[in-house]
């Protein structure tokens, strides 16, 4: 009796994995701990969505086939490049993802790109004339839809399924006033006898649509650009991540790897390579309060060279390591003032030179951020001082020269002349 359970029992797991797999789903589990479940296409041996899951982190995860660009109205709209980006001798040419964003932010005027952070459209979250909208084509549609923005018109740049070839495709509306997308079928530019038999959303996921551009009814567009194959969107719902959306390819691993994109909850946002799921390589972060950083990365860190800018116009130029500045580098501060030098640990340290906005400057020897050491440090009167500094004041033996011609060589103690070796100095 008991044996014959366990035979009908392993019967109906072998029923379901026969199942799952006649239905394209697959569970599988990488080296690295890292499981997925869903959707796998068995042709080019890849995700088409599912979940992702592995040391508390749980995530959706599909193929993310477009790039989506908003833009306010016709003028804007104009600014962005059309179809033409992926054509190469008359030919349709896919692209790496790294050059379809770089052309796109490439083609928009100053005009635009001037007002956006780092000149990149990416990063624009102020200026509604050209924004990236991070949202899934069938999400973005009916939310404005909800809102009483209806599509009014669009038209699609496909593959025929040739080498390099491709079809314009339109979209033509089944009565006189549509009111939804599902008033409107797709058909082939020149050809009504030629349509697509299902929704505009089902044309985007079954055709391999390189560019379309959708215009609604208060004079928004959006325009969708074809993302390299390989490309994925991931969407962390559980654990350290929860909130954040990654954009980029996957390694064998299941982890991000290679160009990418992320967007954190916080509003912060990456654009640059990763490795094994952590952002490392060369990079660009804007960061919510403003700041940004364009340089090294290594595991989510500034790690190597970089430059920083803050949001109330300071900057660093240097080295980094593990977060903090390291090595040489220079600061310009919000007032002016500029260091030059070296860093450890996040502070000045080692010989630099430091120019006030008012026009002092001293060069010398640094230690824990405060100039001390040997050093010159000239004020804008004209007097100087050269000699031993320490805590940021005159401290041991040293010259003092007036503007008017007369020094003094002695002892300092604390920043005041003194007639004995302070007991401190050795």
């Amino acid at each position: 009796m008991l044996l014959s359970v366990f035979a009908a029992a392993a019967l109906c797991v072998a029923a379901v994995a026969v199942i799952f797999y006649a239905n394209g789903l697959r569970y599988m589990k990488s080296d690295g701990g890292v499981k997925f479940f869903g959707s796998w296409d068995s042709r080019s041996r890849s995700i088409e969505s599912g979940r992702l899951w592995a040391a508390g982190d749980a995530a959706d995860v599909s193929a993310h086939r477009h790039f989506i660009v908003g833009a306010r109205d016709a003028d804007a709209k104009a600014a962005l490049p059309g179809h033409e980006l992926f054509l190469e001798g008359g030919n349709f040419s896919p692209g790496r993802a790294e050059g379809i964003l770089q052309s796109v932010n490439s083609a928009i005027p100053a005009s635009y790109t001037d007002y956006f952070p780092m000149n990149n459209f990416l990063f624009n979250r102020r200026d509604d004339r050209i924004l990236p909208l991070f949202g899934e084509a069938e999400v973005i549609i009916k939310d404005r839809e909800a809102a009483g923005n209806h599509i009014r018109g669009g038209e699609f740049y496909a593959s025929d399924g040739t080498s390099g070839g491709w079809v314009k495709w339109v979209l033509s509306p089944k009565s006189a006033s549509p009111s939804s997308h599902r008033d409107f079928e797709v058909v082939q530019e020149g050809s009504r006898s030629r349509s697509f038999k299902g929704s505009i959303f089902g044309f985007l996921e079954k055709e391999r649509v390189f560019f379309a551009s959708l215009e609604f009814r208060d004079g928004e567009f959006i325009n969708l650009y074809a993302a390299p194959e390989g490309m994925y969107r991931i969407s962390y719902e559980k654990g350290p991540k929860t909130g954040d959306l990654y954009f980029g390819p996957l390694d064998g691993g299941f982890l991000i790897d290679g160009f990418g994109l992320c967007v954190k909850r916080s509003g912060a946002m990456y654009i640059g390579g990763f490795s094994a799921g952590e952002m490392t390589g060369e990079g660009e972060f804007l960061f919510s309060s403003g700041d940004i950083y364009k340089g090294a990365i290594k595991d989510g860190l500034r790690h190597g060279e970089g430059a920083v800018i803050w949001h109330d116009g300071a900057s660093y130029t240097g080295g980094f390591y593990e977060n903090m500045r390291s090595g040489f580098g220079r600061d310009v501060f919000a007032d002016g003032s500029v260091y030059e030098g070296g860093y450890e640990n996040d502070v000045k340290s080692g010989r630099g030179k430091f120019v006030w906005a008012s026009g002092d400057v001293y060069e010398g020897e640094f230690r824990n951020d405060l100039y001390s050491g040997r050093g010159r440090y000239a004020w804008a009167s004209g007097d100087f001082y050269e000699g031993e500094f320490r805590h940021n004041t005159l401290h041991g033996w040293g010259t003092y020269y007036w503007a008017s011609g007369r020094k003094y060589t002695g002892w300092f103690s604390h920043g005041r002349l003194v007639l004995e070796k302070p007991d401190d100095v050795e």
